[in-house]
């Protein structure tokens, strides 16, 4: 916006140049006490006014919602719709080639758009997930979705997931992805390793996958058919346990294209 207020001519060309306007890092702080409804009509406003002006690029969103009144527990009920701006995401998720997110509670989040996102992400290539309030419940690793989340699961472009929580818990199928489609995947947060290895045999064309083990059986029990993986270049894959890692633990995979382990 300070190219805009060099001389009239800068801002014309601002204005009129599309590549300016397609991405946006947005953080939004409100008190403990929830926001007036109007706050989050005039956000939203104010984002697609912004984006309006990049005519039909893809458009890359990174939008934090740091709001202090989020539950902090299961017990505690988290804010009505009306005070969290899903209209936003809903508005713009036919537009976005990237999103990163970081929102509260975000599995809850995620869940609403899931009912309210009627065209599935067509263009989203790369997404980011966080949460702010992982580390503030003790039972967090016990959460479950009940319901699975399905908002990115038909997102025919999706290639690149990251998640920064363990959402998935003990079962991939709480949160669906097109996993036949993903290139890279990371998750920083625990799993356990039959989740591990779900993923490695849905993500088929996986090139770069890191997974940080909660747990690891012993012995890795032997699937009759082996997962092949041609694409898979780079795996990392990390411990908190203090016994080492054991190799096996890729004893039913083959990875024929791997350079880094």
């Amino acid at each position: 916006m300070l190219l805009c207020h060099v001389c009239s001519k800068w801002c014309s060309v601002v204005f009129s140049t599309p590549q300016l306007w397609n991405r946006l890092i947005l953080v939004t702080i409100h008190p403990k006490l929830p926001p007036h409804p109007t706050c989050s009509h005039t956000l939203i406003t104010l984002v697609q006014e912004w984006f309006d002006r990049a005519k039909s690029l893809p458009l890359s969103l990174q939008f934090a919602l740091h709001f202090a009144y989020f539950a902090q527990s299961f017990a505690e009920k988290v804010v009505d719709d009306e005070n969290v701006p899903y209209k936003l995401i809903h508005a713009l998720s036919g537009h976005l080639s990237f999103l990163d997110l970081v929102m509260g509670w975000t599995p809850h989040y995620l869940r609403v758009l899931c009912h309210k996102v009627e065209e599935p992400f067509p263009l989203l290539e790369s997404l980011i997930l966080r949460c702010t309030m992982f580390g503030q419940c003790e039972m967090w690793f016990l959460w479950r979705c009940g319901q699975p989340i399905t908002v990115f699961q038909d997102a025919r472009k999706l290639k690149r997931v990251v998640m920064y929580y363990p959402i998935f818990v003990d079962d991939i199928g709480n949160f669906l992805f097109p996993w036949e489609q993903l290139t890279h995947f990371i998750i920083s947060e625990k799993v356990m390793h039959g989740v591990m290895e779900d993923l490695l045999q849905s993500c088929t064309y996986l090139q770069q996958g890191m997974f940080n083990l909660s747990s690891m059986p012993q012995p890795i029990p032997s699937c009759a058919v082996k997962t092949v993986h041609h694409h898979l270049v780079d795996l990392t894959i990390t411990t908190t346990m203090d016994e080492s890692l054991n190799t096996s633990i890729l004893c039913n995979f083959e990875l024929s294209a791997l350079w880094s382990l």
